[in-house]
């Protein structure tokens, strides 16, 4: 196996961190100031509401990203000269990351729509739940294919 497939995990979980981090400060500015004192005119709020709506939509591009690179870098494990069972091994782990990253890109899309703080809340709480299974299965890939590094 070439270091391909391992530079590519390594970005991929970089990737990974990057977008946990873009959830979590979208959810704190979407518990932030709207219980503060906004202007006569609303702009607070109103500002507040358009700079939420950037970055979910930021999180749902990252997170096609994420699906895509995803891709790449099952592209380079078919490419990668590995033993049968090896494949065997990690095909369940490859599957279910794919099943979770699809639900991760359903879910920034309605993070991304959300309004109520409890809808907001209810999708963070999953998307940090698909990222932390996709961050097990590569990891459990990652070990299974060089188990020593």
């Amino acid at each position: 196996m070439g270091h391909s497939l391992h530079e590519q995990i390594i970005a991929f979980e970089q990737s990974l961190k990057s977008l946990e981090k873009a959830v979590l400060e979208q959810s704190k500015l979407a518990e932030s100031p709207k219980g503060g004192k906004p202007s006569s005119d609303g702009t607070t709020a109103q500002t507040h509401a358009l700079q939420g709506g950037f970055q979910a939509g930021s999180i749902s591009q990252q997170a096609n990203q994420l699906q895509a690179q995803f891709q790449e870098m099952l592209t380079a494990a078919t490419n990668a000269d590995m033993p049968p069972q090896i494949e065997q091994r990690i095909r369940p782990f490859k599957t279910e990351a794919h099943r979770r990253l699809r639900l991760l890109g359903v879910e920034a899309i309605r993070f991304q729509a959300a309004k109520q703080p409890a809808n907001i809340e209810k999708c963070r709480a999953q998307m940090q739940a698909h990222l932390l299974q996709v961050r097990q299965f590569i990891q459990a890939i990652a070990d299974t294919i060089e188990p020593n590094k």
